[in-house]
């Protein structure tokens, strides 16, 4: 019997066919959207590289220590320098460039790679590499000290100083000269709480008194005429004790002269030679002299002061250098120079913000008028890249500043806050101000800048003055002059000019200057944090670290 054929079989075979055509094609297109999706991850994971790239080649550009600082163009010029060497294809871009807060700087790297765009932020931090120095005492004159007519320097360990409510002093305040051969004197009843050192002579004149809490070195002669020395004396040629007491050791590398028969020595005497009072009679006591000349004392041994360069730190250069920068800056757009800026002759509470990059001035013509937005120019400060602000003089009266940030003053003429005197404030306990003086400086009457304050949260002074101002250049005309009832927390350093705090003035901080005078009651008030601050050898190569790392999507 003959079978009947229905298709069965072909229709499923073509079924079968067309699902599997409709699969085939189903995997082909998603395969080759794999496909795109993993291109387009290769040119992110491209993007990406990319971006490390510029972050690792700016990084090694801020390490270099380039001649012309760190600057954004600079880096932009020195990563597609790089970029070209290298060969790699793709675009790198460093935007958002900061400059830096307390040496740290902040930018984004931008790679692009066929489309893809990777976005990196980076923090890091720049700083002077190697053995590192503390150079701040109370007192440094490079050419001589004076301490006279009752002035005082002492020194505090709190975090700011109460002048209400005085802390303890702590007596750590050394007093020293640099240069060889140059003076200390303490004439007029002055009283020292803390060491001190000269490199020449120590001369308490006939008629005055000289307390010292700490010890007294000389590399030549020492003369006490009156005063009371909590400590050793050291000298490397002759003492001559009038009616000082010593509490501890003496030590001569010649001879120990006794005018009079009423000073005594605590401790120990070693002395090349001993000369007696004149008139010395049976009812004499011979303590001195039984201590100078008993059988086995030996002549002292010098106590070698360090000689060192007066401007170890090239302050000069550098505040000279960044004048001469800004007189490039601003020669096509003179009105980034601050004309006759900061003054006030009315009114009562004026005050005035100033931030790192802009802030607001008064000039001499507009009194009670300020001028907004005034803009910082980028200059490279002693190796730092900063905004700074540039002033023909600065005379500010009867205003109150608050400097909010790492803000920086050049002053290429006069800087004074004098008559009713200005209030300088810090706005956080991250801000700072940097002065850098060509002209002179006067603080006096009733001004008072940071004295309420102390070290920022970066450990960095709240006012820091550094002066080129060369009084051998200016008829010996003091660099700097605190007068009145002024006070001030400043870390100072003239190593060409003659600094003078006088009258009622009261400094805390630090001063270096090419001579120091200081006079009366006010004193100068060593804060003892200032020892502890590791300051970087600008000779040295810089180091430099990652602070933050990180990937991030642009919004915009």
């Amino acid at each position: 019997m003959k079978k009947t054929q229905n298709g069965f079989v072909l229709v499923s075979v073509l079924l079968i066919t067309t699902i599997s055509t409709i699969y085939a094609f189903s995997e082909i297109k998603g395969n080759k959207l794999q496909e795109r999706i993993g291109g387009n991850q290769q040119k992110e994971m491209n993007a990406r590289l990319l971006a490390e790239k510029g972050m690792f080649e700016s990084y090694a550009f801020m390490g270099s220590d380039p001649v012309g600082g760190i600057t954004s163009d600079a880096l932009n010029a020195y990563v597609q320098a790089a970029m070209v060497a290298s060969g790699v294809e793709g675009e790198v871009e460093i935007k958002d460039f900061n400059l830096p807060l307390s040496n740290r700087y902040n930018f984004t790297s931008k790679g692009i790679y066929h489309g893809a765009i990777a976005y990196m932020n980076a923090e890091v931090e720049v700083t002077h590499g190697g053995v590192v120095v503390t150079p701040h005492n109370a007192i440094v004159g490079c050419e001589g000290v004076t301490v006279n007519n009752g002035g005082r320097v002492n020194s505090f360990n709190t975090p700011t100083y109460d002048f209400d409510n005085p802390p303890p002093e702590t007596n750590n305040a050394q007093v020293s000269t640099v240069t060889e051969g140059a003076d200390i004197i303490l004439d007029g009843g002055v009283t020292i709480g803390g060491d001190v050192n000269s490199t020449g002579r120590i001369d308490v004149p006939i008629g005055s008194t000289g307390n010292v809490i700490g010890n007294l070195a000389a590399n030549e002669s020492i003369h006490l005429n009156t005063g009371t020395i909590t400590g050793d004396i050291t000298t490397g040629q002759n003492l001559t004790l009038g009616d000082g007491i010593v509490t501890g050791n003496v030590s001569a590398k010649d001879n120990l002269i006794q005018p009079f028969d009423t000073a005594s020595i605590g401790e120990e005497v070693k002395a090349g030679g001993y000369t007696p009072p004149a008139w010395s009679d049976e009812a004499f006591t011979h303590s001195i002299k039984d201590k100078a000349t008993a059988p086995g004392v030996v002549a002292g041994v010098s106590p070698d002061v360090a000689i060192e360069e007066c401007d170890k730190w090239n302050i000069v250069a550098g505040v000279e250098a960044n004048a001469a920068a800004a007189a490039v800056a601003v020669a096509a757009n003179e009105e980034a120079v601050l004309t006759n800026m900061g003054v006030s002759r009315s009114g009562e509470g004026l005050s005035l913000a100033i931030g790192e990059t802009s802030g607001a001035f008064y000039r001499e013509a507009d009194n009670n008028t300020a001028t907004p937005n005034v803009h910082a120019q980028d200059l490279n400060v002693l190796g730092e890249d900063k905004k700074v602000y540039v002033f023909d003089k600065l005379d500010v009266n009867n205003i109150t500043m608050t400097i909010t940030g790492n803000v920086t003053f050049l002053v290429r003429g006069e800087f004074s806050s004098m008559e009713n005197g200005g209030t300088f404030l810090m706005g956080d306990n991250k801000s700072t101000l940097t002065i850098l003086a060509e002209g002179q400086v006067n603080i006096g009457g009733s001004s008072d800048l940071f004295s309420g304050n102390g070290l920022n949260e970066y450990n960095k002074a709240p006012l820091t003055i550094k002066s080129s101002y060369d009084s051998d250049l200016n008829g010996g005309a003091n660099a700097i002059n605190f007068t009145g009832a002024a006070k001030s927390y400043a870390v100072i350093d003239a190593p060409l000019g003659h600094v003078s705090a006088q009258n009622g003035s009261a400094l805390i901080g630090a001063i270096r200057g090419k001579t120091v005078t200081a006079t009366g009651a006010g004193g100068i008030l060593f804060d003892e944090s200032l020892l502890g601050l590791e300051e970087p050898d600008p000779d040295l190569p810089k180091s430099i670290k990652y602070l933050s790392v990180a990937y991030f999507y642009n919004k915009n």
